[in-house]
């Protein structure tokens, strides 16, 4: 389970081998790479002859045509950028079943922040050969499900009024950001200008007109209303023109998977809303990624953003 598992080929649904992406199988090799190479730094390229026939052992499907549509796969070199290996979150079998030369793995995967709760579980089919060997087969993941007394129209009112904003690009529920002082100013910029708050003209492929076409007074005050930071900060951006005092917007189509409400509970004033992403693969009421978003009502009705924080 070690490779399939921090390589990141458990980290999606996989009738076949062909189905695995590519840079995820870049990444098994990765894991045998630094495991055989414990003294020497992660990154740079690997030999593509070299990765491929690696990978090609432990898989009953030859995936590794994914392997060279991916972006890490460099044609000039004819090798695989490697960038290391992440890591935070643990797993481990808690079950097995044989059946014939098919041997079939449950496992469950553990929040990096506690060790306990399970944040998706699985089941990885194994194809054991006669001489010993194995190799992979398929592979399902089962995320937990997320229980709630609030009704759906209440859910629905959460992702309506918290969390539709954060959506359109989708950079801020993309990672982690403990504080609002961990976000950019060209994040916060991003975030007026794909909501397009200001109701300017944007042409078929969402863009705005070049140059700074927004009052600097009127992108502030839009964004001032979500996130604690002052007109100052802003000016950072890379966006805002001094001499014209406004910003361009950045534009265009962002976003994927929408991110939805699950649940909520409020603590010492502040309203906590798990949040979770539904992807094709998956269960309505069983999201690939949760994470928690937390919100301070303010008094005037608004609310600011404070937090949104990963899951696992």
């Amino acid at each position: 389970m070690r490779q399939p598992f921090y390589s990141g080929v458990t980290a999606q649904n996989w009738d076949t081998p062909r189905d695995i992406d590519g840079g995820a199988l870049v990444d098994f090799y990765g894991v045998y790479w630094t495991k055989e190479h414990p003294d020497e730094q992660s990154g740079g390229f690997f030999p593509a002859a070299e990765a491929e026939a690696y990978v090609r052992q432990f898989f009953t499907a030859d995936p590794t045509e994914t392997m060279r549509a991916h972006a890490r796969y460099d044609a000039e070199q004819d090798a695989y950028e490697f960038t290391g290996l992440g890591g935070g979150a643990s797993g481990r079998v808690v079950g097995a079943a044989l059946n014939g030369d098919v041997l079939t793995l449950d496992y469950e995967v553990y929040s990096a922040a506690d060790d306990r709760t399970v944040i998706r579980s699985g089941a990885l089919a194994v194809a054991l050969r006669e001489d010993g060997g194995f190799q992979y087969m398929s592979h399902r993941v089962r995320y937990p499900k997320i229980e709630t007394s609030a009704t759906q129209e209440r859910l629905d009112e959460l992702t309506e009024t918290y969390i539709k904003p954060l959506n359109p690009n989708g950079a801020l529920v993309s990672r982690t950001w403990a504080s609002v002082s961990e976000l950019t100013a060209d994040e916060l910029i991003g975030f007026c200008a794909f909501n397009n708050f200001l109701e300017l003209p944007r042409d078929f492929e969402g863009l705005y007109e070049q140059g700074p076409v927004a009052p600097a007074a009127e992108v502030e005050a839009a964004v001032t209303r979500y996130f604690a930071v002052d007109a100052a900060f802003l000016k950072t951006s890379q966006f805002y023109d001094a001499a014209a005092d406004a910003y361009a917007l950045p534009g265009g189509f962002g976003g994927g998977w929408t991110t939805r409400a699950f649940d909520e509970r409020e603590r010492d004033g502040f309203l906590i809303i798990t949040t979770g992403v539904i992807g094709p693969d998956d269960e309505p009421d069983r999201p690939s990624r949760t994470a928690t978003l937390t919100v301070a009502p303010q008094p005037d009705g608004g609310f600011w953003y404070e937090s949104f924080i990963i899951n696992g």
